[in-house]
């Protein structure tokens, strides 16, 4: 895996962690708690699926790319399918942390507030 992929699983990974930590934002606002359940479960559930494609994975490139190069090889740089699978399973990984990390943010806001 070359720098140049890398860079671009981080710059894209970044935009869809903003745009997903908006939707886990909205979930946790919802008034029903099936919504804000729902929500933080779909989070949850990708971070599971990346976590089963991870373990499955014999591509050899890292299971998924935050923050900068990090390991791989480029034993099957000739195919699209190793650095398609870790596109997938980092999307998948930054979508999933977006979701939680904005759930979580507006959750722990909300209880501070009752606690007072």
């Amino acid at each position: 895996m070359d720098l140049l992929a890398s860079g671009a699983i981080v710059l894209v990974g970044m935009f869809v962690l903003i745009a997903c930590a908006a939707v886990g934002l909205f979930g946790a606002l919802a008034t029903s708690p099936g919504w804000r359940w729902g929500v933080v479960l779909v989070g949850l559930g990708l971070l599971v699926l990346v976590w089963v494609l991870a373990s499955a994975r014999g591509d050899g490139q890292p299971a998924v790319v935050f923050g900068g190069r990090r390991g791989g090889s480029d034993d099957l740089a000739d195919t699209d399918v190793a650095i398609g699978g870790l596109w997938l399973r980092s999307m998948l990984w930054h979508a999933g942390l977006g979701i939680v990390i904005g759930w979580l943010l507006v959750t722990l806001v909300n209880l501070r507030k009752r606690a007072r």
